[in-house]
Formats: C-alpha cells, sequence, structure tokens
C-alpha cells in the first residue's frame, strides 16, 4: 500500500487525506481516525517488532507519520456512534472489524 500511497500524494492529492476504507468509515461513524494493527501492517510502513509506524519507512515513501491514523488493536473499542438510535439504545460501541481499500478524501 505504500507505493500506492506515495503515488497518489504525488499525483493526486498531495494535501487531501488518504486512508482506507476502514479507517474513514471509523471516523466518520465516531469520529476516531484510527487502523487495525493487521490493516498498518499491510501498508509497508509499520515497524513490524512495535506494530507502530515505521519513522525510516515512512520517510523512505515519502509520508509524513503525523497524517496517519493511530494503530489500535484488532478487537479494541474505538469509540461510539452518536445519535445512532437502535431501539432503546442511543449508542453503538464501535470496534475495529473492517479491512482496506484506500479511500481520498
Amino acid at each position: 500500500m505504500a507505493p500506492k500511497l506515495a503515488w497518489l500524494r504525488r499525483r493526486v492529492a498531495a494535501e487531501a487525506t488518504i486512508t482506507t476504507t476502514d479507517t474513514w468509515l471509523l471516523h466518520r461513524l465516531c469520529g476516531a481516525f484510527v487502523t487495525d494493527v493487521a490493516t498498518a501492517g499491510r501498508s509497508l510502513l509499520t515497524d513490524l517488532d512495535t506494530g507502530e509506524w515505521s519513522p525510516e519507512a515512512c520517510e523512505l515513501f515519502g509520508v509524513d507519520p503525523v497524517s496517519l491514523p493511530a494503530v489500535v488493536g484488532n478487537a479494541q473499542p474505538v469509540g461510539e456512534s452518536g445519535k445512532l438510535t437502535l431501539g432503546t439504545r442511543e449508542c453503538l460501541s464501535v470496534n475495529e472489524v473492517l479491512h482496506a481499500s484506500l479511500v481520498v478524501l
């Protein structure tokens, strides 16, 4: 995913937020800008020992790590959707469960 991300930044959307579908959806549902460790691992931008973004890999592909979503555990609760009513519940707990395609916003 890193080569595709670098290409999009150079050719299409240098200033846009480029993210995966799961990250975009979670942000829309509950305001959290996060991705799970499995999706991050497929990006070629993570340090496999720590599960965090690798400064060296980000530099190699010209990606600012600050612009990337936070990496969370696969089943870690990441937030609650607001103003969603399901029966008597007013909020829905949101866990990171979806996986990736790139989205340019």
